[in-house]
């Protein structure tokens, strides 16, 4: 009789291994293959907490790439207005600060209409400034 206990224990390990090996297989899948709704996840940013404060954000390639060229154009345009800023004090760019002054009471330009007047700002300055 142990020796039929035995065996039916063999099966009973044997029968749970492959069990085990099954549920791994299905976990496998699921973690490498997204389903329709973690493949709409991926498009929202994943924010990482530490102690309850936002610590790392995981954006999506073409996000990311959207804000690095925002950003690169919000650099020039501060570079831009820096430098117009530096000169304001000249009388001969009153004309392009009140161009200027006329961005800065219109908070809702679209960036078309902000760079239309930063041209004509720049266009305003005397020519002998413009190659400095």
């Amino acid at each position: 009789m142990s020796s039929l206990s035995a065996v039916s224990s063999q099966d009973q390990v044997i029968a749970r291994i492959d069990t085990i090996i099954r549920e791994l297989a299905a976990l496998r899948q699921q973690l490498t293959s997204p389903a329709p709704a973690q493949e709409r996840d991926l498009q929202e940013p994943l924010i990482v907490e530490h102690a309850g404060q936002p610590g790392l954000a995981i954006l999506p390639a073409e996000d990311y790439r959207r804000f690095r060229q925002w950003e690169r154009r919000e650099k020039s345009r501060a570079q831009i207005l820096d430098a117009i800023a530096q000169r304001r004090a000249q009388p001969a760019w009153s004309d392009a600060f009140r161009l200027m002054d006329a961005l800065g009471q219109r908070a809702d330009l679209s960036d078309d209409e902000l760079n239309d007047l930063i041209d004509r700002a720049i266009h305003a300055m005397p020519t002998s400034d413009t190659a400095s």
